[in-house]
């Protein structure tokens, strides 16, 4: 029976930023309160805002605009500023609680109180008394500056730059985490203390047991909780535990600044984004017909779930467009990569471009066997599950023509200039004698894309093409090890190309000997991929093997797919919980040895290196979203998300 996980609503993490208006001083955010209305409070270096309906409306009436802390007792709003400590009763005038003549330094925190009895200044920590303030030197150590107040029932706790001070209401004081410096302190429902610290976070328990977190990060400043999650602000971005991991959420993608100094928790949001969305331009990329190859299955396997209209609409759209890279070029049968418009900037790949007949296009050339592998996959889905007969006879008459122009130059794709791109071979020439390297996966290409053809147009060329290249080239044995050796650099491209091969090629194989063979090729190329998470290599997978495989890891990465698909930039590799890898990647980049929560990532095809840390982006490039919409509509199509469905 098909395991199946119900396709259920989530909360997913979203970022969207608000700039104040006056440029850098009130933008440079140190509090964040609701007031007794609700609204949103916010204290910044020039000024006190409230946040209403998407829009700031500035306090003109603060005694002091430069605010260091806000908070809300009863239905008083406290704020302490740069010269004074003040409160404001809901509508009522500001009114001073200390004398406008005090110069001892700005009040960085008050004591829960009503009205505020006790203060932290940058002088030290005072009681109120008439307006005056009168010294307390015993509530913290000696030669340290106290930062933070916290109150829990009788007691009192101070943090600053050597510990934790509690004092209990008889006097009687407790010291802990000295040495460490810290900047704030919250109470949580199970009457436990948080206390965030340069040296990092940890978790006091009513009797004084402490432990440390082991967050992704250190040096916080400020902390939050509520509707279940524990928020640490550090200037290395933003920590969030929901109860069983961390989230990391750091980089433009979720802050506009990752020094976070305020955190305030309301109706299941935390906010804080940047980047310039209002114009965007199309580029062409490497492998454009791939892209939509796999656009167009993610459509057609939406149609067979939904009976869409709309869905067979787009993938009808998504055929065409593949349809023209082959018309569009001047070689019979030869598909491009990529078009661009003549005048049109065609980015700095050194690959030769050549004009249309009509001279209003450029087609780049150089097609690879990654687009081959791309098209062979989205034409067979698309005739099995979406096409109308009058597409199913383009679909026939298009792979005749790209796979005859294979056969005839002999396993090669020859470009306008009449020599073979450089991977666009599968002839056994090339694959049984120099190119052992890509001996097994490119054995696996060709036979996959004739078993298709095959299938597609029940041309007997294409199924004695495949019978020789198994029986007198050895090709099913060379697909047995898609991987000839263990490399040091892992091309996950290869890797998706590997599955898109398997993927028709089993569905159509019906010798039980040569399925056990590309079987064993599809084990053993999951298995590497397994620790991933992939959602699309766990679906093809589970769909081969008729039995579901990590369904549930597979959805997990889907919920962790960010909304936001723009390139933002990422680090990771200066986190506590990670793991750096001896080995770097193939393209020299630092990596983990486990894979990270996919929305701490930096933005990535499905065939790229899930275990990357960091990203040099600028946020100036955005994805396309079949990242998600493939695996998710496939996993919908077999059963393994919401509803079971009949399989052809």
């Amino acid at each position: 029976m098909t395991q199946s996980l119900p396709d259920t609503p989530f909360v997913q993490k979203r970022s969207r930023s608000w700039t104040l208006p006056g440029g850098r001083h009130p933008n440079d955010i140190r509090s964040l309160a609701r007031d007794v209305y609700g609204t949103v409070v916010l204290g910044t270096a020039d000024g006190l805002f409230r946040f209403r309906d998407g829009r700031f409306e500035i306090d003109r009436d603060i005694p002091c605009p430069d605010v260091k802390r806000l908070s809300v007792r009863e239905n008083t709003l406290v704020a302490c500023t740069g010269l004074t400590l003040s409160e404001r009763s809901g509508d009522s005038a500001w009114r001073n609680l200390l004398q406008e003549t005090w110069d001892d330094g700005a009040v960085i925190d008050t004591l829960p109180g009503s009205p505020p009895s006790v203060i932290l200044s940058e002088a030290g920590i005072g009681t109120i008394e008439d307006s005056v303030v009168r010294p307390r030197p015993d509530m913290y150590p000696p030669d340290a500056k106290a930062f933070r107040f916290a109150a829990r029932q009788d007691e009192v706790w101070v943090g600053g730059t050597d510990g934790v001070r509690i004092i209990q209401a008889d006097g009687t004081s407790t010291d802990l985490l000295r040495g460490h410096r810290i900047r704030d302190i919250v109470f949580t429902e199970e009457d436990h203390a948080l206390v965030a610290s340069a040296e990092g976070l940890y978790r006091i328990s009513a009797s004084g047991d402490e432990e440390m977190f082991e967050t992704p990060v250190t040096d916080f400043h400020a902390l939050a909780t509520g509707d279940g999650w524990i928020w640490a602000g550090s200037s290395l971005g933003l920590c969030g535990w929901d109860g069983d991991r961390w989230h990391y959420l750091a980089g433009p993608r979720w802050l506009p600044s990752d020094d976070v100094r305020a955190i305030l928790v309301v109706d299941n949001c935390v906010y804080v984004g940047t980047g310039d969305l209002s114009t965007s331009r199309p580029a062409p990329s490497d492998n454009d017909g791939q892209w939509t190859a796999l656009y167009l299955v993610a459509q057609s396997y939406r149609y067979a779930v939904t009976e869409e209209p709309e869905a067979r609409a787009c993938a009808e759209q998504a055929f065409d467009a593949i349809a023209w890279l082959e018309a569009v070029t001047t070689v019979g049968g030869f598909p491009t990569k990529a078009i661009v418009e003549s005048e049109e900037d065609k980015g700095s790949d050194p690959v030769a471009w050549y004009p249309t007949a009509d001279g209003r296009w450029l087609w780049k050339g150089d097609c690879s066997s990654d687009e081959i592998d791309g098209h062979f996959y989205g034409y067979s889905i698309y005739y099995d599950l979406a096409a109308t007969d009058e597409k199913r006879a383009e679909i026939l008459s298009l792979v005749d023509r790209v796979m005859g122009h294979i056969l005839d130059i002999g396993y090669l794709l020859i470009c306008a200039d009449g020599k073979r791109t450089r991977w666009g071979v599968w002839a056994p020439d090339y694959l049984n004698g120099p190119w052992r390297a890509q001996r097994g996966l490119n054995s696996l290409e060709i036979l996959s894309a004739l078993r298709s053809a095959e299938h597609i147009t029940s041309n007997s060329r294409y199924g004695d093409a495949y019978t020789d290249l198994v029986e007198n080239h050895g090709y099913a044995e060379n697909a047995r090890r898609t991987k000839i050796t263990t490399p040091g650099h892992v091309n996950h491209s290869d890797d998706e190309l590997a599955f898109i091969s398997c993927y028709p090629l089993l569905k159509y194989e019906t010798d039980t000997g040569l399925r056990d063979i590309y079987l064993e090729s599809l084990h053993q190329a999951w298995e590497i991929e397994r620790p991933e998470r992939n959602p699309w290599w766990n679906f093809i997978y589970s769909a081969i093997v008729g039995t579901p495989t990590d369904i549930d890891k597979a959805i997990r990465t889907l919920r962790e797919i960010p909304c936001d698909l723009l390139n933002w930039p990422v680090r990771n590799s200066h986190r506590r919980d990670v793991t750096i890898d001896a080995y770097r990647g193939r393209k020299g980049e630092v990596q983990s040895t486990h894979v990270l929560p996919y929305d701490e990532l930096p933005m990535s095809k499905c065939n790229g290196n899930p275990y990357s840390l960091d990203s040099r982006t600028n946020g100036a490039s955005e994805d396309d979203g079949t990242y998600y919409i493939l695996p998710y509509w496939m996993g919908r199509y077999y059963g393994y998300i919401g509803m079971q469905n009949e399989k052809s």
